[in-house]
């Protein structure tokens, strides 16, 4: 990882918790992007929120602040969701999102959410399953927001036939998926995002990357050292496989699965003697 994403390491690490969404997001798009210019990318949603702070009203209130933000968002500036091309890793690149005015729901909702940051309204992101929208909840008025379609407003229900449709109906009753998320939590979502991205592309050294991003998040994950340990077997990096799954075995992983790492390993150590 590049010195300049120092910020996105501690924030991952468990080190900062002060790091800004938009900096962390834009950091992480540097595996897509490596001379990034992230002061050019913060320029951006300066701009879009000088021209947002022009349309409100200093004394709106939260409705009409949401309904003025959505006007600007989706109509004026076009930001949409971008359907035809949703697993593109770009998507999932914040800088992409300023410029070309299309991406999914996370990146979305991380312009809606920096942009009311910078105005100073209280926009929180929410991780449903399957789908990450926005809060908009000042004390006095609240509503959840559908960012990557054309900011729709959305009840409580709304959100839980959502998770019903993401195959989490059975944790509809206790709503712990409403919670606001944190700027850690979002960004590790974006993490598996990308990585999911470029194995579909089969891009494994960039999905590499990620996987080495989540494994400075959760050093301590048998599963994501297996996770890790899989694509170094897909690009022949096979002392590197055998390093992670030791690593998984030593972490715990119990059962059937513990078997399997175990097998894998013994063909690990083969392919490595077939080598020497």
């Amino acid at each position: 990882m590049d010195p300049s994403s120092q910020d996105l390491l501690d924030l991952l690490r468990g080190h900062s918790e002060s790091v800004p969404l938009d900096r962390a997001a834009l950091q992480l798009a540097t595996i897509e992007y490596p001379d990034l210019d992230i002061g050019l990318s913060l320029g951006l949603l300066d701009l879009h929120a000088e021209a947002l702070r022009r349309a409100v009203p200093e004394d709106a209130d939260g409705k009409q602040f949401v309904r003025l933000t959505n006007q600007y968002l989706f109509a004026t500036a076009g930001f949409s969701g971008n359907c035809d091309d949703y697993y593109n890793p770009r998507n999932s690149c914040l800088n992409d999102v300023l410029t070309v005015h299309k991406g999914i729901p996370i990146t979305l909702s991380i312009v809606y959410m920096e942009l009311a940051r910078r105005l100073g309204r209280p926009v929180y992101g929410i991780g449903l399953p399957g789908h990450y929208i926005v809060q908009y909840d000042d004390g006095g008025y609240s509503t959840y927001i559908d960012v990557f379609h054309g900011g729709t407003l959305l009840a409580k229900s709304d959100c839980f036939d959502i998770a019903g449709k993401a195959g989490q109906a059975h944790l509809s009753e206790s709503g712990w998926f409403l919670a606001h998320t944190s700027t850690r939590q979002t960004i590790l979502r974006m993490i598996r995002n990308l990585r999911a991205c470029y194995l579909r592309k089969n891009d494994y050294a960039k999905a590499l990357r990620t996987l080495d991003l989540m494994i400075e998040a959760e050093p301590h994950s048998a599963e994501e050292h297996r996770n890790r340990a899989a694509l170094h077997i897909r690009m022949q990096n096979l002392s590197r496989a055998k390093t992670d799954l030791e690593m998984c075995l030593l972490l715990g992983h119990d059962g059937a699965n513990r078997g399997q790492v175990e097998h894998q390993l013994q063909l690990v150590k083969q392919g490595l003697s077939r080598l020497n």
